[in-house]
């Protein structure tokens, strides 16, 4: 068997140190959704800003438009993003504030060692003990088109391997999204490549969209920690009986808070097989921390 197929090692499930793995958070990309005094076209708004998708939102004769929504992948930081639209607005004036149409914020975990097995346990990791789904519908998907339901933690490891997405929410419809994979390529000029093994990585990823949008100024203000409720977890307690144990380790989905029924009165919103994943936790509000701190920078492309 070639060894990027081998079924990833069977490591205990409960709280581990994760010195094998590094924590990043990063904004993947933002959309912004701009309304100019003055009317313009789609490839002086690229061109300008060095978006890497324009849409127009209200098109006319001859392509013109007055609303243009510009996406910007791996914004280095606000000042980057401001220092971008200037290109363009400062012969332009908008008729209203700048509004973020659409974020996404991801969490990545690089292996030390470059090691793809961990990187498929550490993403199924996210999904089975994430705390916060933002929806009922979760399933895998490959982009060939492929659409499975979730039917346990080992077939969920298998299809990992195998390439497969893990997906929470409508990508398009839904305000809120979750997106977990090994992340080992990367789309450049239309094209899908390999990454170097050090920069590939298992990436947990929440969408903002639509009425969770908010104008650019509120981005700016608030803390991206603010975000951290999406990027908890929990995970196993360390002594538990074995048929507890098995049957935990075999369900797909654990961690997540919601109202369970409890033996006599009252409910609980966690299973009682497991507890806050500590160290985990404390990994990605780090990270996000580090990546307001970031993004608060003047630090611009060049």
């Amino acid at each position: 068997m070639h060894p990027s197929l081998r079924p990833p090692p069977q490591h205990s499930l409960h709280t581990c140190c994760y010195q094998h793995l590094r924590f990043r958070a990063v904004v993947d990309w933002i959309a912004i959704r701009i309304s100019s005094q003055r009317s313009s076209n789609f490839d002086t708004v690229r061109s300008r800003t060095g978006a890497s998708h324009v849409t127009a939102v209200d098109e006319g004769p001859g392509r013109a438009a007055t609303s243009f929504i510009v996406k910007f992948q791996d914004p280095t930081s606000w000042a980057d993003v401001d220092q971008r639209l200037a290109k363009f607005t400062h012969d332009h004036p908008l008729s209203d504030p700048p509004v973020v149409h659409a974020i996404e914020i991801a969490l990545d975990a690089y292996s030390r060692s470059g090691d793809r097995n961990e990187l498929v346990e550490m993403t199924a990791r996210f999904y089975k003990f994430a705390t916060c789904l933002v929806s009922r519908n979760c399933r895998v998907f490959r982009w060939t088109g492929e659409v499975q339901e979730i039917a346990s933690y080992p077939w969920l490891t298998r299809r990992l391997i195998e390439d497969f997405n893990v997906g929470v929410g409508h990508r398009d419809r839904d305000d809120l999204y979750q997106h977990m994979y090994v992340k080992d390529t990367d789309t450049r000029n239309g094209e899908r490549l390999q990454l170097p093994v050090d920069q590939r990585r298992a990436r947990t990823e929440l969408r903002i969209q639509g009425q969770e949008a908010r104008p650019l100024s509120e981005w700016k203000a608030r803390p991206l920690t603010r975000l951290a409720k999406f990027f908890r977890f929990r995970t196993l307690k360390s002594k538990l009986p074995p048929y507890v144990r098995a049957g935990a380790e075999h369900v797909d989905q654990i961690g997540e808070r919601r109202e369970r029924p409890r033996a006599g009165r009252g409910k609980r919103l966690y299973s009682k097989a497991t507890c806050a994943d500590v160290i985990l936790n404390a990994l990605a509000y780090d990270a996000l921390r580090e990546l307001d701190h970031r993004m608060r920078s003047l630090v611009i492309r060049r």
